[in-house]
């Protein structure tokens, strides 16, 4: 578990109980951020809007709630393609292996 304070724009390695490897994702919100799913999109924070990715059948996780102080959302708002919190939900701080600081994103 990581014990620095997690912050949105925070690079992750989470461990997703329903997926069977480590993801490195963004941390999109924390505690007491409101993310809520409307028309086929999940809204957080009412500034960033993910998508459902045309390339899956799979569905938003369904949600309109502020995210405990124990969660955090992670994901991508930039790669529609993204396997992330907009499928899988908010996901448990204790499920951070660790903070990155990464040499070059692009």
């Amino acid at each position: 578990m990581v014990r620095q304070q997690i912050k949105p724009g925070d690079l992750v390695v989470v461990n997703v109980p329903s997926c069977s490897n480590h993801l490195l994702k963004f941390v999109l919100a924390t505690n007491g951020d409101q993310i809520c799913n409307r028309q086929n999109r999940l809204v957080i924070k009412e500034t960033i809007n993910l998508f459902r990715s045309q390339k899956t059948d799979l569905e938003l996780y369904s949600m309109c709630r502020k995210l405990g102080e124990d969660e955090v959302f992670v994901g991508s708002h930039t790669m529609e393609d993204s396997f992330d919190s907009r499928y899988f939900g908010p996901v448990k701080k204790t499920n951070i292996i660790t903070v990155v600081k990464p040499l070059w994103v692009f």
